[in-house]
């Protein structure tokens, strides 16, 4: 696993990248109508579930432990396009839907990390990006009617540090490329 994650290493890089941007527009407008939130939330989700389906497909070429990725990478789809094709659905329902997305998302990263300690240092940055995955989707399970300002704070906080997370991440599994 280790030797394919090093070799996709971009892929790691590149949907943190997506989370920042998408975190940062958050932060800077928590004003805008709710349904362009979800548009931009749907977005992300499903470029997120693009890359991890393809980061799945990548390793089962490879004969690797491919499934949770692909359940994460089809979820993140299914979300996004519930999110782009559905942005009128009741404010409670789409933070319901993120949470979900959220813990399940935060508990494969979790469970992830876990796997990889044995192989590579400082999984920290896995498991933080997993532990605010889940953080954030219980709060939303919890408290559903919370108000949009609140709602896409957490959002664009969560998603900024995640994503600086798997840049770090994927930038350390590029210097390991060659060890592996």
């Amino acid at each position: 696993m280790l030797t394919t994650m090093t070799h996709y290493w971009w892929l790691m890089v590149l949907r943190g990248a997506l989370a920042i941007l998408f975190g940062i527009a958050a932060i800077l407008w928590p004003g805008i109508a709710f349904a362009t939130l979800v548009l931009l939330f749907g977005a992300f989700a499903f470029a997120s579930g693009v890359i991890t389906t393809w980061t799945a497909l990548s390793l089962r070429k490879r004969n690797e432990n491919w499934m949770a990725f692909l359940i994460q990478g089809l979820f993140g789809l299914a979300i996004g396009l519930i999110a782009l094709f559905w942005p009128f659905v009741t404010a409670g329902a789409i933070i319901l839907l993120i949470a979900a997305w959220a813990l399940i998302t935060g508990l494969i990263e979790v469970a992830a990390a876990l796997r990889l300690r044995r192989e590579i240092e400082n999984e920290w940055m896995l498991i933080l990006s997993g532990a605010l995955s889940m953080l954030l989707g219980l709060m939303f399970a919890f408290f559903p009617a919370a108000g949009i300002w609140v709602v896409t704070w957490f959002i664009g906080v969560y998603a900024v540090v995640g994503g600086v997370a798997l840049i770090q991440l994927g930038l350390r599994l590029r210097r390991m490329r060659g060890a592996a």
